[in-house]
């Protein structure tokens, strides 16, 4: 049973590894899928429903982005979040589309791309039955009040409290903490 649990964590560490690397360089998910290192993307209905309710909203974070480009930034980003988080892709498909210089394109297209990862993955763990996670501050997030919730456990559903907001690893532009989940069964 020991032996179980021990395996059963590193497993879990090593996707932990192998997510914060992919979140955190997205330009890196297509070489890890080419070896093999990545999971299929393959969101769950309730993923692709939670991540539908909130693009409008993200996409309307885009500074400077006329709201008439509005709608067709919209598809086009899910169109490649959907592709399994391409912010090379997207990246590449912004500047031409919306005369986007391409050092904004990449971070939109890697801010857009985390906050979708953000919101499908957490839709996938409360559909799993995970119901509390562990958030991990990460140095190179660009949000300095985000380093008070590091370690910080918060309930899924409802997200981590600070400043009376309720906030999500990984839900705002230019945020890259990410979270471990916290299952009943660890802590016995």
């Amino acid at each position: 049973m020991e032996l179980m649990k021990r395996l059963s964590q590193y497993a879990r560490s090593a996707g932990v590894f192998v997510s914060s690397v992919e979140s955190s360089h997205p330009y890196v998910s297509a070489t890890l899928r080419k070896v093999g290192l990545s999971r299929p993307f393959k969101p769950t209905p309730a993923a692709i429903k939670a991540y539908g309710a909130v693009i409008a909203e993200n996409v309307a974070r885009i500074d400077r982005l006329p709201t008439k480009y509005r709608k067709e930034a919209r598809e086009l980003i899910w169109s490649y979040v959907m592709k399994g988080y391409d912010a090379s892709g997207l990246a590449r498909e912004l500047p031409d589309r919306f005369g986007i210089a391409p050092d904004r394109a990449k971070l939109i297209a890697r801010s857009q791309c985390n906050m979708a990862r953000a919101v499908i993955n957490n839709a996938d763990r409360m559909q799993m039955g995970i119901k509390e996670a562990l958030w991990h501050h990460d140095a190179r997030c660009g949000i300095r009040s985000h380093v008070a919730l590091n370690g910080r456990r918060y309930v899924l559903e409802q997200g981590a409290s600070l400043d009376g907001k309720r906030l999500w690893p990984g839900r705002e532009p230019a945020c890259n903490c990410s979270s471990t989940d916290i299952n009943a069964s660890d802590e016995e």
